[in-house]
């Protein structure tokens, strides 16, 4: 799917522990609570930048790790890209701050 695209998301990633704890993407659209209780917190925060007049995704604390976070000319835009990007980090297990989650975010783009 490209970030460009209509749809959010074609697949949902989790991950579940050897102790049972699950973390995934939130969705509206899929219900999650069949696995307990949730805790719910944002990974990361889509802003507006006023200067620069367009949208960015930015880690906690922050942080935007690569250029490929920022300059999206839409809230949906940037938050498909958001999702996309965090959920290959999470397919890869890797943190969207790495080297490797940066080239993640590259590659969402």
């Amino acid at each position: 799917m490209s970030a460009e695209g209509n749809s959010m998301t074609d697949e949902i990633v989790m991950d579940i522990s050897s102790t049972g704890k699950t973390t995934g993407l939130h969705f509206d659209d899929f219900d999650f609570s069949f696995l307990g209780e949730k805790k719910i917190g944002r990974a990361s925060e889509i802003f507006f930048n006023e200067a620069e007049q367009n949208w960015e995704v930015i880690l906690p604390g922050g942080f935007i790790p690569v250029p490929e976070a920022a300059g999206f000319a839409s809230y949906d835009v940037a938050r498909a890209f958001e999702v996309k990007w965090l959920q290959g980090g999470m397919k890869e297990e890797v943190l969207p701050e790495s080297t490797r989650g940066r080239s993640v975010a590259s590659e969402s783009r």
